[in-house]
């Protein structure tokens, strides 16, 4: 038995020993495969070969040319396009598309499945004006997709990539789709026009059918949740049908405006949710949404709150049943718009609000000061193309308060006649006076930039009523019934207003004028009087001249006065004056110049006739002084004093002059000179001024050669003389019985 096993021992080692062998052949093998594997996983094979493939199938698909710096790569690890550009032309390229990198890897699982695929598609680094590969798209013909068949690549992936258009930019950080027969995963995360966009959908193919399971996308602040499919079925007539249901809650409606490079963000702020439906296809879509909205502006215009119900369908929105509320104002109504190829596009707004507090609008306004009471109605019907619409807007209320000042019964109307300009009409009473205002606005539908062309007319509106609006306006004194006549001009925020004021009877600072009339111009804070008319103290009296800046307490001013007055009329510069006993008409420039309220005035008088003192006449006098400070305190005046003859005593001079000054009850007279005939006279010396009717002279006068008989001729003496006259005349004592 022993011997037996021995012979079994000696039968079955040589089995043993080939299994051994056979595994370790195998080994080898599998390692020489192994190694083989890895050498070419890092080994560049025929790159070059499957780029001259590619590049000759999208020339002949498209035409376009297929290039890039450098391939890398084998078919286990997959290829490698480094600097792709895909261009259009062959002398003068013009590119269409540019990627940094091209990563496409083959699923070898596939293979033996005999359908070969990509488990990869990867592009990175692409940056490309879409409208301009759009329209190059448009050109060429692709072959026609037949529906229902799967995408040959198990993952498609987006990376670090940047899109134009004139829609604004689309930064994409990543998009990742992974494809499982019919069946897509999507995710993004990117932003478009500086607004990040974050989400992911999945979808399904079923024939002509591509159904969206799932979409969930987060666009700044507010999500949007849909779901639905796209038909592309030839029984639609060649167009896609739409059937989706979805929610877009929380949206910054200032990020929606930011899609629209058009729109400034600025203009927009609030949140905004949104149910909606969209089925149909090409002419017969369908579009419905249940609109919700809190903020405070859109498109710069106040609104805090809207639901309404939208409508899309034949390329018309309309929103129904419109529940708003503006500046805290509710408002209902309805709009719509229309925009149709080949045709301007039209609009339908029916508007009404009531009990609108004029506090709210005050808001937007603070210039207006003081603002209180409420418009009682207003009312907005308006229809037709944009660039013809038709239709009135209203607005009454029965008293307000604006800027502090009462105003009752205003009723304004704004009529639009298929045409621009715009028609205003309204009417106002203000602080009692009557007011009217008509006129045209054109480019209405831009208010920033309306153009107005308005008159206004205001009757006899109590001055003392408005004088708080004018600087320091209480300490002029101003009383009077004012008319007005205006014209308004220019952008709102640059307005020129011109026109006429007058009065019957006005005061300012003591001083009246009769039936003053002046026109004026009002632009960019200056005030320019051109002209003027009216009577003071029953002399006419003409004003122009400019005040600026109006808004300052203490303006430049520069203007210039004639006047015809009696000396009388010159106690309000020097209240002594009866004592001089002045008679005769003066006509007077006054120009004044400096900053308010104490400018300087400078004065030239005339007269052709003109006496004093009852004993002394002069012919074709003249006059001028400045005048400075408080005249109202004037003390001191400096005049100097010309007559082309003057009469004393009998005697008569010609070609008079003299600085004549002022200086309390003291009038001093210097460098007098005058002439008679061949001969002159000099001299100086002072007038005091008395508490009475007298004034005490002290006058000296030097005579050299005096012709007597002009001297008498000239004084009225009555009696020829003949001769000359040299001496000295001294005048002293009291003006009524002087010492000579």
């Amino acid at each position: 038995m022993e011997n037996n096993r021995k012979v079994n021992r000696k039968r079955t080692a040589p089995k043993s020993s080939a299994a051994k062998n056979v595994f370790l052949a195998v080994m080898f093998v599998l390692g020489i495969l192994v190694v083989g594997v890895g050498i070419l996983s890092v080994t560049d094979i025929a790159g070059d070969k499957v780029l001259a493939v590619a590049a000759e199938a999208v020339k002949e698909e498209t035409g376009w040319t297929l290039s890039a710096e450098n391939v890398k790569g084998n078919p286990i690890s997959g290829y490698t396009l480094i600097g792709v550009s895909l261009d259009r032309g062959e002398e003068q390229k013009q590119n269409i598309l540019a990627a940094g990198t091209i990563n496409v890897k083959i699923n070898f699982a596939s293979l033996l499945r005999g359908s070969p695929r990509l488990s990869l598609l990867a592009i990175g680094g692409v940056n490309m004006d879409l409208d301009k590969f759009i329209d190059e798209i448009s050109t060429i013909n692709l072959p026609d997709s037949q529906g229902g068949g799967e995408i040959p690549i198990d993952r498609i992936s987006l990376i670090n990539s940047r899109f134009t258009s004139v829609w604004g930019s689309v930064d994409v950080n990543s998009i990742r789709a992974d494809i499982n027969g019919t069946l897509m995963a999507v995710a993004i995360s990117g932003a478009v026009n500086g607004v990040p966009v974050k989400g992911n959908f999945e979808a399904d193919t079923h024939g002509q059918t591509f159904v969206v399971r799932k979409l969930e996308l987060q666009a700044g602040k507010g999500k949007l949740t849909t779901s639905g499919n796209v038909n592309s079925s030839p029984d639609n007539d060649g167009d896609v049908a739409l059937d989706f249901q979805g929610t877009l809650k929380g949206m910054d409606i200032s990020d929606i405006a930011a899609f629209w490079p058009a729109l400034s963000p600025r203009d927009y702020s609030g949140n905004a949710d949104l149910d909606f439906t969209i089925e149909g296809s090409g002419s017969n879509l369908l579009i419905t949404a249940n609109l919700d909205f809190e903020g405070s502006r859109i498109a710069g215009y106040p609104l805090e709150s809207i639901t309404t119900r939208l409508r899309f369908a034949n390329m018309r929105i309309s929103a129904e049943n419109v529940k708003a509320t503006a500046l805290g104002v509710p408002v209902e109504g309805e709009f719509a718009m229309a925009v149709r190829e080949g045709a301007v596009p039209s609009v339908l707004v029916k508007l009404d609000g009531s009990g609108v507090p004029l506090s709210e609008v005050a808001r937007l306004y603070p210039d207006l000061g003081n603002v209180g009471g409420s418009i009682e109605r207003f009312s907005v019907n308006v229809h037709g193309p944009v660039d013809a619409l038709a239709g009135v807007m209203e607005l009454s209320a029965p008293d307000v308060l604006i800027m502090g000042k009462q105003v009752k019964n205003v009723a304004a109307q704004l009529r639009l006649a298929r045409s621009d300009p715009a028609t205003l009409n309204g009417k106002f009473v203000l602080e009692g006076a009557q007011a009217y205002v008509q006129g045209t606005i054109a480019g209405i539908t831009t208010p920033s930039s309306a153009e107005l062309n308005l008159t206004a007319n205001l009757a006899n509106l109590d001055v003392k009523k408005i004088e708080d609006l004018i600087p320091d306006g209480k300490q002029y004194g101003l009383s009077g019934l004012l008319t007005a006549d205006l014209t308004i001009r220019g952008q709102a925020s640059a307005l020129t207003i011109g026109g006429t004021l007058s009065s019957p009877r006005f005061t300012a600072e003591g001083y009246a004028l009769d039936k003053p009339s002046l026109s004026f111009t009002y632009e960019k804070d200056m005030f320019t009087l051109k002209e003027s008319s009216g009577s003071w103290e029953g002399l006419p009296i003409k004003v122009s001249g400019v005040v600026s800046p109006v808004s300052s307490k203490t303006p430049d001013v520069a203007i210039t006065a004639q006047l015809s007055f009696s000396p009388e009329n010159l106690k309000r510069f020097v209240p002594d004056i009866d004592q001089y006993k002045l008679k005769g008409t003066v006509n007077a420039g006054v120009k004044i110049a400096g900053r308010l309220p104490h400018p300087n005035v400078e004065l030239v008088a005339s007269s052709q006739t003109l006496s004093a003192f009852d004993s002394v006449s002069a012919r074709n006098l003249e006059a001028t002084t400045a005048l400075a400070g408080d005249l109202g305190k004037l003390d001191k005046v400096d005049v100097v004093f010309k007559a082309g003859s003057i009469a004393a005593g009998g005697a008569g001079l010609q070609d008079l002059s003299a600085n004549i000054r002022k200086d309390g009850q003291q009038i001093r007279l210097e460098n007098v000179s005058a002439k008679s005939g061949s001969g002159s006279v000099t001299g100086g010396g002072t007038i005091t001024l008395g508490s009475g009717a007298d004034a005490r002279l002290n006058l000296a006068f030097d005579m050299r050669q005096l012709d007597l008989a002009p001297l008498a001729q000239s004084g009225g003496l009555g009696a020829a003389l003949s001769g000359q006259l040299s001496g000295r005349l001294e005048v002293a004592g009291v003006s009524s019985n002087p010492s000579i």
